[in-house]
C-alpha cells in the first residue's frame, strides 16, 4: 500500500516523497512509475524506478525520488498517477495525487 504521498515543487527538480507499507510474511519487490495526467487527459510518464524492494522483516520503506523535469508538464494542474507493480505486470497499488 502507497500512503503519506507528498510533491515537493519548490525544488529545481521536484520531488516525491512516500511510503511503501507490506503486509504479510513475504518480501516485496517491484516498480514504482509516475504518470502525470492533465487536465485534457494527456498521460507523460515523468518518473519510474525499478527494482524498489521491502525485505522481511521490515513493514515499511520510506522512499524519495526526483520527478523528470519535462517542458510542457505543469505540476500545478491535473493529477498524479503513482503505481507500484511487479515484474510481471500485477499493481500491487495504484493511487491519485489531485495538483
Amino acid at each position: 500500500e502507497l500512503s503519506e504521498l507528498k510533491l515537493d515543487r519548490n525544488l529545481e527538480k521536484p520531488l516525491l516523497s512516500l511510503v511503501i507499507n507490506r503486509t504479510g510474511n513475504m518480501s516485496v519487490y517491484g516498480d514504482l512509475s509516475v504518470e502525470h495526467i492533465s487536465p485534457e487527459g494527456l498521460k507523460t510518464e515523468i518518473g519510474k524506478v525499478k527494482g524498489l524492494a521491502i525485505y522481511t522483516p521490515n513493514k515499511q520503506r520510506i522512499f524519495t525520488m526526483q520527478i523528470k523535469n519535462i517542458e510542457d508538464i505543469n505540476l500545478n494542474s491535473g493529477q498524479l498517477n503513482i503505481m507500484y507493480k511487479e515484474d510481471n505486470g500485477k499493481i500491487l497499488d495504484e493511487t491519485f495525487i489531485e495538483l
